[in-house]
């Protein structure tokens, strides 16, 4: 198995225990591992994210959610409530799709170069957090 093999078994074993985990304390600490190995992962990248993104917020942003709900695929990996929780832990995040939705998603089609997906699923876990 290579290093980035290795990298990506455990950023989806972090993401895991982020969205079945029940104590708070450690949902926290494990999802910004998690936020943190993405972005440690996409630093080696930047040129080519630079082409789809504005900035390394945006590409992390959109790396985190992609990941939690898999744009690509029908049935989302994740809950409403699974990502309503970890809304209330990345301020950032919440703000990230809150301008992705409120509006008819007017912020984010002006600010951002990449659009999210699963909107619907995402409004409802803002709901939740709000």
């Amino acid at each position: 198995m290579s290093y980035e093999d290795e990298i990506e078994d455990e950023i989806s074993n972090l993401k895991h225990q982020v969205m079945f985990s029940s104590n708070g304390d450690e949902v926290v600490e494990k999802y910004f591992k998690f936020k943190r190995m993405i972005f440690e992962k996409q630093c080696r990248y930047w040129e080519y994210l630079n082409q789809n993104f504005n900035n390394e917020v945006e590409g992390h942003y959109y790396d985190i959610l992609e990941r939690c709900i898999c744009f690509d695929i029908e049935d989302s990996l994740i809950t409403e409530q699974e990502l309503a929780n970890i809304l209330k832990i990345d301020s950032g995040l919440k703000k990230y799709c809150e301008e992705h939705t409120d509006n008819d998603g007017l912020i984010g089609i002006l600010k951002y170069k990449q659009q999210i997906r699963k909107k619907e699923l995402i409004k409802r876990a803002l709901e939740i957090v709000n």
